[in-house]
């Protein structure tokens, strides 16, 4: 279960925008807002044996990071994530009944990331872009808070928590926006 509720959590898909100051060579720092875009998870219960599948809502999402551009188009650094997505539905082997839900998945996300930046394209009027490919690895603590019901019977309550080995990759363009300031364009698995 544990690298499910991974998959679904910190595998989930991102959009995210930021003003990330890596504009020139040195430290930098970025503040990132995103969209997630969950994926339904898949548990197995030891005894009795059942599939639980759980749906997850699409939520917002933000992060920070810290970082330190080279002169050799090369970035590293570390990223701390929040976020929280709630359970809309679930379905278990067997049960035929309608199931009601509530609950959410949740937890903070740490990464280290190395992020490469291709040459910066001019386009005139419109800036300075550079594309970027990036790849990080870390952990994430999920938390797993729920109901459901069925007919009026409380089917199950959770409660866990776990921590768990976490990557992402993702790519993107960055605008040049001022000779101190980006803003990055990004989607990512």
């Amino acid at each position: 279960m544990k690298s499910m509720l991974l998959a679904g959590a910190a595998f989930a898909a991102v959009f995210a925008a930021s003003g990330a100051q890596a504009a020139t060579d040195g430290w930098y720092g970025a503040v990132d807002l995103g969209y997630t875009f969950p994926f339904k998870l898949k548990a197995t219960s030891a005894s009795p044996t059942q599939t639980f599948t759980f749906g997850l809502s699409n939520n917002g999402t933000a992060d920070v990071r810290l970082g330190y551009k080279f002169a050799n188009h090369w970035r590293f650094e570390g990223e701390v994530d929040y976020r929280s997505l709630p359970i809309h539905d679930l379905g278990v082997t067997g049960v035929t009944t309608p199931i009601r839900v509530g609950g959410n998945v949740s937890g903070p996300i740490g990464l280290v990331n190395a992020i490469y930046d291709f040459d910066q394209w001019d386009l005139h009027e419109a800036g300075r872009v550079t594309p970027l490919i990036g790849a990080g690895v870390g952990a994430a603590s999920i938390s797993v808070k729920g109901y459901a019901t069925t007919t009026g019977a409380t089917l199950v309550t959770s409660s866990s928590s776990h921590t768990v080995a976490a990557w992402q990759v993702f790519g993107g363009l960055t605008f040049n926006v001022t000779p101190q300031n980006d803003i990055d364009l990004s989607i990512g698995y």
